[in-house]
């Protein structure tokens, strides 16, 4: 909504001018991202899931230890890209970021999970341990919240074949409700999606 108030956003003295202001935030804050989801629930900011090109990932050594993960090199040459499956969320309250991983547990009991356990959960889809349940590391989502659940649907997500076998990403169209007002209720699986459709290189060529 700050595309076109009344004084615009360019400059200018207007009242109706709209001001950014880089805000100093404490906690596990989101490695870097792009393709995230956002969306607020009761003046606090919430951000699930993304994507990082491993040209980027190399400079981050938090991303090693920050949230489970899965990896796609669909170009064949050795590229990869991370994507995420973590739901953070900054309270307004106190400018902290708070992540949610396994079944809505908060930041102890998230970095206390396994790389055994995440490994499990990304290549299952989210099922880790057989009480992990959680979507898929997936970018470009799309989410809105209805009452007092966050859902989450479809986006772009690793694990695919090309015709000539190489790797490639997915297109999906899966379902998950995440409980606000309960977080420790954590992700509910609505619908579960039909097959995956594996995507073109064109579409890659289309999204650079």
């Amino acid at each position: 909504s700050g595309g076109g108030g009344s004084g615009g956003g360019g400059g200018g003295g207007g009242s109706g001018n709209v001001v950014f202001e880089k805000m100093k935030a404490s906690g596990a804050a989101p490695p870097p991202r792009s393709a995230a989801c956002c969306f607020g629930y009761r003046g606090s900011l919430y951000v699930f899931g993304g994507a990082l090109d491993s040209d980027l990932r190399a400079d981050d050594a938090e991303l090693s230890i920050s949230s489970s993960s899965s990896s796609s090199g669909a170009d064949g040459g050795g590229d990869a890209t991370t994507f995420y499956d973590d739901l953070r969320v900054l309270k307004a309250v106190d400018s902290k970021w708070r992540w949610f991983l396994v079944n809505g547990a908060d930041d102890d009991a998230a970095a206390a999970a396994t790389t055994a356990d995440t490994t499990a959960a990304a290549a299952n889809g989210g099922g880790g341990g057989g009480t992990t349940q959680r979507p898929r590391p997936r970018c470009s989502s799309l989410a809105a919240v209805a009452g007092k659940y966050a859902y989450v649907y479809g986006g772009t997500a690793p694990g695919g074949r090309s015709g000539d076998g190489e790797a490639a990403d997915v297109k999906l169209d899966d379902v998950w409700a995440f409980s606000l007002a309960k977080p420790t209720d954590g992700w509910t699986c609505v619908y579960a999606g039909t097959v995956p459709v594996v995507c073109d290189a064109d579409d890659d060529d289309d999204d650079d």
